[in-house]
C-alpha cells in the first residue's frame, strides 16, 4: 500500500506570497491614501467656500440695511462726541446699519484687510463711537489677498447713467447706489454686487443719535 506523504510549502513559495501580498497591501495603501488626499482637497474647498459665502452674506446684510444715521453733517467728525463719518474707501470701508440681533439698535460696522492678512469686520454701538471705543473686531477670514471696492452712483445731472468710482467723495448725508465688491482669498477671486438703499433715518436713530 502506498503510503501519501503531506509536505508544506516551500521557503520559496512563501517568499513568492509574502512579496505578492506586500505588494497588493502597498497598492491598496497608495489607493486609500490618495482617496485621503482627494476627498481632504474637496473638504478643504468647500470649508472655504462655506466661510467666503458666509462672510460675504454678512458684508451684503449690513450694506442692504444701511442708512444715513444723522442728515446733520455738522454731527460727524473726529472731535470727542462726534460721530464718525461714513467711509467708501477703495479697499474698506464703515456704514451705519440696523443690528440685526435681538437687541436691535444701530452698528457702526467697518470692513477692511488687516495687515497680517485677515478680513476683518468690526463693530460697534453709536455710544462707544461718541466714546472714543475702537469696537470689536473679528476676523471673516484669515487669508485676505485682496478687498476692492468701488461705487456706482447715478449723477444728478444725468438721469439714468451709472457712473462707477474707486472712492466715494459723497457727504456723509450720501449713499451710493450700489457696491462692488471683489474679494480674493485662498487664491480664488469673487465679486459680489450689492444695492444698497437711498434711506435717510428712522424716528428710533433720531432719537438715539438726539
Amino acid at each position: 500500500m502506498t503510503r501519501l506523504r503531506h509536505r508544506g510549502f516551500t521557503l520559496v513559495e512563501l517568499l513568492i506570497a509574502s512579496t505578492m501580498i506586500a505588494v497588493l497591501i502597498g497598492a491598496l495603501a497608495l489607493h486609500l491614501r490618495g482617496g485621503l488626499s482627494v476627498w481632504r482637497r474637496t473638504q478643504q474647498g468647500a470649508d472655504a467656500l462655506q466661510r467666503r459665502r458666509i462672510a460675504l452674506d454678512l458684508l451684503e446684510r449690513d450694506l442692504v440695511n444701511a442708512f444715513v444715521y444723522d442728515m446733520r453733517q455738522e454731527r460727524y467728525g473726529e472731535e470727542p462726541g462726534q460721530l464718525p463719518a461714513p467711509e467708501f474707501l477703495e479697499d474698506a470701508l464703515r456704514v451705519y446699519t440696523r443690528a440685526s440681533d435681538d437687541a436691535g439698535g444701530v452698528r457702526i460696522v467697518e470692513y477692511r484687510c488687516e495687515p497680517e492678512g485677515a478680513w476683518r469686520r468690526t463693530e460697534r454701538t453709536v455710544g462707544e463711537a461718541r466714546a472714543g471705543v475702537a469696537g470689536e473686531a473679528r476676523p471673516l477670514l484669515e487669508s485676505c489677498g485682496a478687498f476692492l471696492l468701488r461705487y456706482g452712483s447715478e449723477p444728478t445731472h444725468e438721469p439714468g447713467t451709472l457712473v462707477w468710482l474707486d472712492v466715494w467723495s459723497g457727504s456723509p448725508v450720501e449713499l451710493p447706489r450700489l457696491v462692488e465688491v471683489t474679494l480674493r482669498s485662498g487664491g480664488r477671486t469673487v465679486r459680489h454686487l450689492v444695492l444698497m438703499p437711498q434711506g435717510t433715518l428712522t424716528p428710533a436713530a433720531a432719537a438715539e443719535g438726539g
